[in-house]
């Protein structure tokens, strides 16, 4: 994408959201309410997505293509966390241009180990005007292209800002309501706060899952295979960044490490890299280049785990966390209350002497 495309982009970007807003405004006309004010925010962004994803997954030209490399990163950060990255890099040539032009495209894991390098594959594309390029295999849909995980976690930052909203959001008098002189309209009685309370209950209980999903779902089945593994990598942690954009650390109440592991699946002729988070003081883990046991599920090998390797890292350092906090608010608090204290005994012993002169 060159500077002008890029400022097309961006220009167009603005006037889309400017559009939304008078397309809202206009179909609200200044009524209120949570059915205008929220919801249909959200529906108009909802369909407007779902128009670009048709037109992108029914338009643009399909051209043979060739895969020259596959690329499987995982970068593990010092907040305990890693994240994985796989893709593709295919040549092809775009009609009516004389060249070829190579792309990388990110894929899922099952269309990952499908494809080899020098395979041929059908891509699509769109290059409206030669301003930018915009391809994928021909397979893939445009909302398999979407970080989901990246995209919930976003879900639930936005959601929680809506429901402070409209925990706190003051409800309009109606227009017909009749007000005394001197005196301020009476709010009309809402129920958006009982609401917004059941939406924080189920709000806080998708957090819950999302935190302790690795504590609720099973490491392992019987049905999963048992081979073995080289230990590619191992990073411990005794503690972790507050974000990616801090250096200052939280210390964990049970240090884990971040294991990689590459083997190669049965029926599969590549190796895969596993991940897998274990308890660094609890479990047994050999050094980089060593082979350990592991266990994998036949239909998603990146899924592999540990044979016999304790994770209680998961529910101790969120409960450890949430205990400091507490503890540092039970703090505040006492501490709060004994300045008080010494207040008012200060200042009533000063009275007293005042009043005795």
């Amino acid at each position: 994408m060159n500077i002008f495309a890029s400022l097309l982009v961006f220009f167009g970007g603005l006037l889309l959201i400017y559009l939304l807003t008078a397309v809202i405004k206009f179909l609200t006309r200044g009524r209120g309410g949570m059915a205008t004010g929220f919801f249909l925010p959200v529906l108009l962004v909802v369909l407007l997505g779902l128009g670009v994803s048709f037109y992108l997954d029914n338009n643009g030209d399909v051209v043979p293509g060739t895969v020259v490399a596959k690329n499987e990163e995982i970068n593990v950060y010092d907040t305990g966390t890693y994240m994985r990255f796989l893709n593709i890099d295919v040549q092809f040539q775009p009609l009516n241009t004389g060249y070829p032009t190579t792309i990388r495209m990110p894929v899922d894991a099952a269309l990952f180990d499908q494809l080899h390098n020098g395979q041929a594959v059908q891509v699509r594309y769109i290059n409206p005007a030669g301003l930018f390029l915009f391809s994928r295999l021909k397979q893939q849909t445009t909302f398999s292209l979407i970080p989901w995980n990246v995209m919930w976690l976003i879900f639930l930052i936005v959601s929680f800002v809506g429901l402070v909203y409209l925990w706190f959001r003051k409800p309009r008098p109606r227009a017909d309501t009749v007000v005394e002189p001197g005196s301020e309209p009476a709010a009309p009685p809402s129920l958006r706060r009982p609401i917004a309370f059941v939406l924080f209950i189920v709000w806080l209980g998708a957090v819950l899952f999302t935190v302790f999903q690795p504590v609720l779902m099973p490491v392992s089945s019987d049905s999963w295979q048992t081979t073995t593994a080289q230990l590619k990598a191992i990073r411990r942690y005794i503690e972790v960044t507050e974000s990616r954009r801090t250096s200052r650390t939280i210390p964990l109440v049970q240090p884990f490490a971040i294991v990689q592991f590459t083997f190669t699946p049965q029926g599969l002729s590549d190796s895969v890299t596993g991940v897998d988070v274990v308890d660094s003081a609890t479990s047994t883990l050999p050094e980089q280049g060593s082979h350990l046991t592991i266990k994998y599920p036949a239909d998603n090998p990146r899924a592999a785990v540990i044979g016999d390797a304790a994770r209680t890292h998961y529910w101790k350092n969120p409960l450890g966390a949430l205990g400091l906090a507490l503890a540092s608010v039970l703090a505040l608090g006492l501490i709060w209350l004994l300045v008080r204290l010494i207040w008012r005994i200060f200042t009533r012993g000063l009275v007293a002497i005042v009043a005795r002169r």
